[in-house]
């Protein structure tokens, strides 16, 4: 009686623990990392130029999604690692940030973040 108790009990526990359904993604795209730029006194930095990049490899182009346009950056869709984000414009110092961006648990996205640069004028001598 106790070794078909047992069995049943293994039985079940490996059943349950078998999940062979596969993971179904969405064909959506998230963006990796959304930048926010300004300057120290919260206004757009005319002519701003974002680029990015994931674990040290070659650098992107950041893409304006026109929300307030020339102040908020797409950088990155499905990039996960260590992405470096660099704001460069006439006037200004380069203002740079770092996150780590991972990637769901099922692994179909990435869970984007969000990071603000604030570019502080060029000192003049």
């Amino acid at each position: 009686m106790h070794t078909r108790l047992a069995l049943v009990v293994l039985t079940a526990l490996v059943v349950a623990g078998c999940d062979d359904a596969p993971i179904v993604c969405t064909e959506i795209a998230v963006g990796s990392v959304n930048v926010t730029v300004h300057d120290e006194s919260g206004d757009v930095v005319e002519g701003v130029a974002l680029t990015y990049t994931v674990d040290g490899g070659d650098s992107t182009a950041c893409q304006d999604v026109g929300l307030e346009p020339g102040a908020t950056f797409v950088c990155g869709f499905e990039a996960d690692g260590e992405i470096t984000v660099t704001a460069t414009a006439v006037g200004f110092d380069d203002a740079t940030d770092t996150v780590t961006i991972v990637k769901t648990d099922d692994g179909c996205h990435v869970i984007g973040q969000t990071m603000t640069l604030t570019m502080t004028p060029t000192a003049t001598p």
